[in-house]
C-alpha cells in the first residue's frame, strides 16, 4: 500500500517517505509507503535508510540487555536505576529523524546525530558508513534522551574526553556487540 503527496508534504501516518521521484513535468512527488510496524519509529527518511534504521532498531530491541547488562549509566546506585528505567522505557518508543537536509549534517564533519528530547533521535544518515555505526549512533543518542551521562561535566564531543564519556562507551559497546555478530555490512 502506498500513498503519493507532493514534496514538501508530510506522509499520512502509518506511512514513511522513500525517494522522491523527479518528474520532467509540474511538481516533484514522494512515495509514501506502509510502515511495517505499528507506531511510525523512522521520519523522514529515504526507503533504504528506513529499513537499516528499522533494522538497527531492532538488532537494539533484541539485545538490549546484553547491551544494559551490569552498564553504569549514573555515579549513584538511585540514580543509576532511574536512568536504566528511563532508557528502558523511552527506547521503546523512540523515533528517528532523518536530518540529511539540515546545515548541520551537511557542512561540519560531526555530527552523526544528536538527541532531541521528547524520545527523538535525529541522525545524518548519510554520515554512517556501516550498519554497526548505526547502531552506535542510534543507542548514544537514545542514552542521552535517558540522561545517562556519568557526570554533569563529561562533555561528549571533547576529543580527549570521548573516551570517558558514558553514552559514547554505551554506543561502543553496541558497536562491538554488533561486529561480533557479524553484521557490520556497508550501508547503501
Amino acid at each position: 500500500d502506498c500513498r503519493i503527496v507532493k514534496s514538501g508534504r508530510s506522509c499520512p501516518k502509518g506511512f514513511y517517505k522513500s525517494d522522491r521521484l523527479k518528474v520532467k513535468w509540474g511538481r516533484d512527488y514522494k512515495v509514501c509507503l506502509s510502515s511495517k510496524q505499528d507506531s511510525q519509529r523512522v521520519k523522514d527518511c529515504s526507503a533504504n535508510a528506513v529499513a537499516n534504521i528499522e533494522k538497527a532498531i531492532r538488532f537494539i530491541n533484541d539485545h538490549y540487555d546484553e547491551i544494559l547488562d551490569d552498564y553504569r549509566l549514573q555515579p549513584k546506585e538511585s540514580r543509576n536505576r532511574r536512568a536504566h528505567d528511563r532508557m528502558e522505557r523511552k527506547f521503546k518508543v523512540v523515533k528517528v529523524y532523518c536530518e540529511d537536509h539540515r546545515k548541520k549534517c551537511q557542512k561540519q564533519k560531526a555530527p552523526y546525530g544528536w538527541s532531541g528530547g521528547l524520545r527523538r533521535v535525529h541522525l545524518c544518515y548519510k554520515k554512517q558508513s556501516h550498519f554497526c555505526d548505526l547502531v552506535k549512533t542510534i543507542i548514544h543518542e537514545a542514552g542521552h534522551n535517558a540522561w545517562a551521562d556519568m557526570e554533569w561535566d563529561q562533555h561528549h564531543g571533547d576529543s580527549a574526553g570521548d573516551a570517558d564519556d558514558t553514552v559514547h562507551k554505551l554506543g561502543y559497546k553496541a558497536r562491538d556487540l554488533c561486529k561480533q555478530k557479524d553484521l557490520n555490512a556497508p550501508l547503501k
